[in-house]
């Protein structure tokens, strides 16, 4: 009995230990400017977003996008894994793990990786719409998912 009482708080315990980590790495639309935002520090790494429009190819109106910057601020190399969900009013894209929404990135010592319009390090970039194309959709937050540092 003690035995079922002791899981039953641990898992209570994880619970919420979850649902705290989960809502750490979103970052609601509105918080989203031009200039680089801290998200997240975890094991020397430092996580930023902001949010840019981008002339793409013949595209009329220009494409917002979320661009991930990662400063790696010991003296080893670090390689990140993370998954960037995109939650939109109607669904979320990544939320679930999907592979196309996974991405790496090596970051060398006492250094950054980013990426801007130019997409020169593209898998550090989200495409959020394009208002080319009817789309329905009211874009809410992006999440920073399982995110893994080696």
């Amino acid at each position: 009995m003690k035995t079922q009482l002791i899981n039953r708080l641990l898992l209570v315990f994880v619970l919420f230990a979850s649902i705290s980590t989960y809502a750490q790495n979103t970052t609601p639309a509105e918080e989203l400017t031009p200039e680089w935002s801290l998200v997240s520090q975890k094991d020397g790494v430092n996580i930023y977003l902001r949010k840019d429009f981008c002339k793409v190819g013949p595209q009329v109106k220009l494409l917002p996008y979320i661009f991930y910057k990662f400063e790696n601020t010991t003296t080893v190399a670090k390689t990140i894994y993370f998954t960037a969900g995109l939650k939109y009013d109607q669904e979320c894209i990544g939320c679930n793990g999907e592979d196309e929404s996974k991405k790496a990135v090596n970051v060398p010592a006492n250094s950054f990786v980013s990426c801007d319009c130019t997409f020169k390090n593209g898998t550090l970039s989200s495409l959020i719409t394009n208002p080319n194309y009817p789309d329905t959709r009211t874009f809410e937050s992006v999440q920073l998912l399982d995110i893994k540092i080696d």
